[in-house]
């Protein structure tokens, strides 16, 4: 193991950070470069600190609100292609 991977733990909390992963940078890095759309919904399953793993936590809310979120930009991009913008902006909403 690498010397900076024993305080890397210590570190976060100085930092205040409370949560890491490591896939969605991969998957946004990807997206740019194909010109697609990318989004991370992050459910916490580990206790890095505590070593406590709980595999359904919050996973079910997780689905639920990636869906929600894939049916908003459907519908934003309906909005913006019924206008003939190139970009949603959320004045295209009213009616």
């Amino acid at each position: 193991m690498l010397s900076w991977m024993k305080n890397i733990i210590p570190d976060l909390q100085k930092a205040n950070v409370l949560n890491f992963e490591m896939e969605s940078s991969t998957i946004f890095t990807l997206a740019n470069i194909y010109g697609a759309r990318a989004g991370s919904i992050c459910a916490a399953v580990a206790n890095r600190v505590t070593d406590e793993f709980l595999m359904d936590a919050g996973v079910e809310d997780a689905i639920k609100v990636a869906n929600e979120a894939v049916r908003i930009l459907y519908r934003w991009d309906d909005e913006k292609k019924k206008a003939g913008k190139k970009y949603f902006y959320p004045s295209l909403l009213k009616k």
